[in-house]
């Protein structure tokens, strides 16, 4: 919830925190269905294991800029969240993680 102060405070005005918060839903929408190939492919761990570097990359890239698109684009890579809640790709992969190692009863 405070990705938009944090953009307003580096100069976004109201139109541009709008589509700043668009683009940081619609990647962290794309980024739940695309997760789907790998963790079927490889396996749900393989692909949160990706995530955790997209992860790593956004906070490199947040550390060392203040530019606001910049910042943005490290939302949309690491699925910053915008909204309370946990939701995204990863809730989806720790949920199938969670049922396999359940046991059966």
């Amino acid at each position: 919830m405070l990705l938009p102060v944090y953009l307003s405070r580096l100069g976004l005005d109201a139109t541009e925190l709008g589509v700043a918060v668009t683009l940081t839903l619609l990647a962290s929408t794309a980024m739940t269905f695309a997760v789907r190939w790998p963790a079927e492919r490889w396996s749900p761990r393989v692909a949160l294991m990706a995530q955790s570097v997209l992860i790593v990359a956004a906070a490199a890239i947040l550390l060392v800029t203040v530019h606001p698109w910049l910042v943005v684009l490290a939302a949309m890579i690491g699925n910053v969240a915008v909204g309370t809640g946990e939701t995204g790709p990863f809730l989806a992969l720790e949920q199938v993680l969670v049922t396999r190692a359940a046991p059966r009863e």
